[in-house]
């Protein structure tokens, strides 16, 4: 997940969004979307926070190389989990 809420009252867009995932998802956010959020609790999946932070908006690769990475690791195939991208700015 990467973009920005505006900072106006009513633009929450990832903040409903990432409180209707499903709680045995993982979210892996980049830039400053994470600080919509900061607040809610999101709780583990496996020892790991639910929220996990990837950096900037640059860091997109990085995302994919993490989701790669966490497939391996939980020995699932990458295109077996649902995997959604959302990018917005």
């Amino acid at each position: 997940m990467s973009g920005c809420d505006g900072a106006k009252s009513g633009q929450n867009y990832y903040t409903d969004f990432v409180q209707q995932i499903p709680r045995d998802t993982l979210i892996l956010t980049l830039g400053c979307v994470k600080y919509r959020f900061k607040d809610l609790y999101f709780g583990e999946i496996a020892c790991l926070s639910r929220i996990l932070d990837i950096g900037q908006q640059d860091g997109a690769y990085s995302a994919i190389r993490t989701a790669l990475a966490l497939a391996e690791t939980f020995r699932c195939p990458i295109n077996k989990p649902p995997i959604s991208l959302v990018f917005s700015w």
